[in-house]
């Protein structure tokens, strides 16, 4: 296989951007070069350039900063700066409304969810205090229970050993 040095590369690159550049097959044929090799080569320009501008990608691939920074910038403009911003970055202006109700629903659920979680704490802390309570209040219950029933047994033995029991005659 073989190797290509990066000016080659940059020099033939730059002949097929140029406005009425050659053609591929046209610097193949000058170059003697594969027209595989000039597409791959050219492949992997588009790939570095869409890697480096954050505006190339699909409007559903874009991360929550570039989302939130459009939503920001957009903000105060009117309808047509509004437009031209959404030309210049590459985007829709349904993206942005619709990044900004995803970010307003967003908001929403997080202030539903901090407030739906408090209540459940406090109402959380109340039943285990509840439930702590009432185990000690059985706990008594049953050693009292316990009490009760060895009293019981003592003095049915009791009862028993010393004949005080209903002795009928």
């Amino acid at each position: 296989m073989k190797q290509y040095s990066e000016t080659i590369k940059e020099s033939i690159l730059a002949k097929l951007l140029t406005p009425n550049g050659s053609s591929v097959v046209d610097l193949s044929k000058e170059f003697n070069i594969p027209l595989s090799t000039i597409y791959l080569w050219v492949a992997k320009m588009n790939k570095n350039n869409l890697d480096k501008n954050p505006a190339t990608k699909p409007a559903s691939k874009q991360s929550t900063e570039y989302k939130r920074q459009a939503i920001a910038d957009t903000y105060s403009m009117t309808v047509e700066e509004r437009g031209a911003y959404c030309r210049q970055h590459g985007i829709f202006t349904s993206n942005i409304l619709e990044w900004m109700q995803e970010s307003i629903t967003s908001a929403a659920a997080e202030n539903v969810k901090a407030k739906v979680q408090q209540p459940l704490i406090i109402e959380n802390k109340k039943l285990k205090s509840d439930m702590l309570r009432r185990d000690s209040e059985i706990l008594r219950k049953d050693k009292a229970l316990a009490e009760v029933s060895a009293l019981l047994i003592l003095k049915k033995k009791a009862d028993l050993l010393w004949g005080l029991g209903n002795e009928e005659d």
